[in-house]
C-alpha cells in the first residue's frame, strides 16, 4: 500500500490535552503526567490490558530541552502511584529541532487543499468511487475550559455576578462553529427577580411567561439594560478564571450614526434603548 511520505499518519484523534503557561516547564512535568495518566485512565481504560499501553513518547524543542524532558519524564513515571504507567516500558522518540515548524506548514499546507489524498469510499448504489480529502484531518480537544458569568443588576450593583457557567470544559472537542447563547429580557426580569440566582428551567418559563406582555415592558426593559456578559477562561485544571474581552451588554444597543454632508460620522442619539432577545 502506498504511504504519504508528507503525511504518512493522516487522521488524529485528540484523546486528553495538558498545557500549562510556565517559565519553568520541567518543575511541571510530574504535575502535568500525573494529570494525563489519569485522563487516559478515565478515558481510555483498556488502554494498557486491550492496546499494550502507549506507543511512545514524543518530544520536541531543542535537543538539550528534550534530554531535559525525557529526565524529568523518566522520574516522574517511576515515581507514579499507577502501577501501570511506573512499570511498564515506554521508549523515548526524540525529534528534530524544526518539528514544530515543519507541523506548522504540513497543517498550513492542509487548510489551504495543497496537500490532499484520495480515499475510496462506496456509494449507496454499491460502486465504488475516489474521494479527495484532507491529508491530515486532526479531531483536536481543549486545554483550556471556556464559561460565561452574568451580572442582572447593570451598574448598581456592579460586584453581583453568578457563578461561572462552563460552556467548553477541558478536553472537549473543539467545535467547528461558535456557541451561541439565547438571551430574553423576559428571562433576565424573572431571574432578577430572584435575585440572580439560577432557576429550574420550568419555574424560569413560567416565570417568562407571567413578564411578558405590555404591562411589563418597563420591567423587562430595565432587566434588559442592566444585564452585563463576561467570557471567562481557565488555563489550569482547578485555577482561576481569568477574564477575557470586555463586559458585553448584549440586550443593550445604541442607535447607530449616519453620515452628515461631509461623508463624517455624528452621533445623532447616545442613549441605549433595550431589545426583547438577541443570540450572542
Amino acid at each position: 500500500e502506498e504511504v504519504d511520505g508528507l503525511a504518512p499518519f493522516g487522521d488524529f484523534k485528540v484523546i486528553t490535552s495538558v498545557a500549562y503557561r510556565t517559565n519553568d516547564p520541567i518543575g511541571k512535568v510530574k504535575q502535568a503526567l500525573n494529570v494525563l495518566t489519569a485522563n487516559i485512565d478515565e478515558t481510555m481504560p483498556e488502554l494498557f490490558e486491550d492496546d499494550g499501553g502507549p506507543v511512545s513518547f514524543v518530544t520536541f524543542g531543542t535537543i538539550a530541552s528534550q534530554l531535559k524532558m525525557r529526565e524529568a519524564l523518566t522520574k516522574a513515571l517511576a515515581a507514579s502511584s499507577d502501577e501501570d504507567w511506573s512499570s511498564g516500558t515506554i521508549p523515548f522518540q526524540s525529534t528534530r529541532e524544526e518539528c514544530v515548524a515543519t507541523g506548522a506548514a504540513l497543517l498550513a499546507a492542509v487548510s489551504h487543499g495543497r496537500l490532499t489524498t484520495v480515499v475510496t469510499e462506496q456509494r449507496r448504489d454499491g460502486k465504488q468511487r475516489a474521494k479527495g480529502k484532507p491529508g491530515v484531518a486532526v479531531q483536536n480537544s481543549s486545554c483550556s475550559a471556556v464559561g460565561v458569568r452574568y451580572n442582572y443588576f447593570g451598574d448598581e450593583r456592579a460586584d453581583k455576578w453568578s457563578d461561572v457557567r462552563t460552556i467548553f470544559d477541558f478536553d472537549r472537542r473543539v467545535p467547528a462553529g461558535p456557541y451561541a447563547i439565547d438571551f430574553s429580557a423576559a428571562e433576565c426580569a424573572a431571574i432578577s427577580a430572584n435575585d440572580g440566582k439560577d432557576m429550574e428551567e420550568d419555574a424560569l418559563v413560567d416565570a417568562s411567561k407571567q413578564l411578558s406582555g405590555a404591562k411589563h415592558i418597563p420591567v423587562r426593559e430595565e432587566a434588559a439594560l442592566g444585564l452585563r456578559v463576561q467570557i471567562v477562561q481557565r488555563l489550569e485544571r482547578g485555577g482561576p478564571w481569568i477574564k477575557v474581552g470586555d463586559v458585553m451588554k448584549p440586550l443593550t444597543m445604541t442607535k447607530e450614526s449616519e453620515d452628515d454632508e461631509d461623508d463624517t460620522k455624528k452621533e445623532i442619539d447616545a442613549e441605549p434603548f433595550a431589545c426583547e432577545s438577541s443570540v450572542l
